[in-house]
């Protein structure tokens, strides 16, 4: 029965800066995961709030064409850089964003019941 409710509530965006940009300026919930969360969530004007642990976690991939000459180069800096910290370093420095003061909310009895309100302050 929760889900049905969820399910009649739920009305689909074209994008996700549509989804963004509702959960900013109405009261919408809007579901999605990974560090476009967090990046999104960090700029003006700081009405988002990320409620609970990432519901979903998704990779990068960068995509080179068959014998690319750079494919080789690309991988020996990004190996590089993942040895010397550099990534967690530029993640930490670009994802703090400009709404330092805000922290992500943990609630232990989030439920369907209560997670209407996601994304929304």
């Amino acid at each position: 029965p929760e889900f049905e409710e969820v399910y009649k509530k739920m009305d689909p965006v074209k994008s996700l800066q549509e989804g963004f940009d509702r959960a900013r300026n109405d009261e919408y919930v809007f579901f999605y995961g990974g560090a476009i969360v967090t990046f999104e969530n960090n700029k003006k004007p700081c009405n988002l709030q990320i409620i609970g642990e990432q519901l979903f976690s998704f990779g990068y991939a960068f995509g080179f064409p068959p014998q690319s000459p750079y494919l080789e180069t690309f991988n020996a800096a990004m190996l590089t850089l993942s040895e010397r910290n550099d990534l967690d370093t530029l993640w930490k420095e670009h994802s703090k964003g400009e709404c330092l003061a805000k922290t992500t909310t943990k609630s232990s009895s989030l439920n369907l019941a209560n997670i209407y309100g996601l994304c929304y302050t």
